[in-house]
């Protein structure tokens, strides 16, 4: 399925693009609200979409995918190709997601291959991934435990400061308890032990604002301004 039908535009990576256009999901990734893959600047890019969290997903599967062959399948000559797409797909992934100026991943590539650049909490997924090569993983902690992503609570879907962020908003400015778990996973993969904790701490402080029972989102205001997490309006 990733090589034949999630590569719609036939470049190796996995893109999406409704087909009911009338009132089909805009957005096929986790973030599926309207507004949620944008630029820095505001605006929504075209039509289909490969955004970063997808390659990563990917990636990780060819490597799963890899160690049943070898270890279950007792197919080493499938391994071995899992293997070699993987790396390649790292390869081709970390040259083209990766914005020099800004240090941190693109949450997207549009249609014209251009680099989609608002920083987000997607890139935490990236780690979990293993796709982000290790020179690069110690500036992506940064960025994720940054005023700008990190709230005190948790890491915000859409860091303070792009066009965008509302710390209300669905994906673009509030905190996801599920993201930031795979988000401190990803921190501890790469030896970030004492930001993982950090973002856990975070979310369980959070937790005992609601009873115990984290709601799917809360708003992503800055811990200094509020006594306690804001609750989403509707989570």
């Amino acid at each position: 399925w990733i090589d034949e039908y999630g590569d719609i535009m036939g470049n190796g990576y996995i893109w999406y693009q409704r087909r009911n256009q009338r009132n089909g999901l805009e957005n096929q990734c986790w973030k599926d609200s309207w507004d949620s893959i944008s630029y820095r600047d505001g605006r929504l890019p075209g039509l289909p979409r490969a955004t970063c969290e997808l390659q990563g997903y990917a990636y990780d599967a060819k490597i799963r995918g890899a160690r049943l062959a070898r270890e279950f399948w007792n197919d080493p000559t499938y391994a071995d190709q899992l293997e070699r797409q993987a790396a390649d797909l790292k390869h081709r992934f970390n040259h083209d997601f990766w914005i020099e100026d800004g240090q941190y991943y693109a949450l997207a590539l549009d249609a014209d291959g251009n680099q989609v650049d608002a920083l987000s909490s997607n890139i935490g997924h990236l780690l979990w991934s293993g796709i982000v090569d290790q020179p690069r993983a110690a500036k992506i902690a940064e960025h994720l435990l940054g005023p700008r992503l990190f709230s005190g609570w948790g890491v915000r879907t859409l860091a303070e400061g792009e066009a965008r962020y509302n710390p209300l908003g669905y994906h673009v400015g509030t905190v996801w308890p599920f993201d930031n778990s795979l988000i401190a996973w990803g921190l501890r993969r790469y030896g970030f032990n004492a930001e993982a904790a950090h973002i856990a701490e975070g979310i369980l402080d959070a937790a005992n604002y609601f009873d115990g029972r984290l709601p799917e989102a809360f708003a992503g205001y800055p811990r200094h301004l509020t006594r306690y997490p804001v609750q989403y309006p509707t989570a």
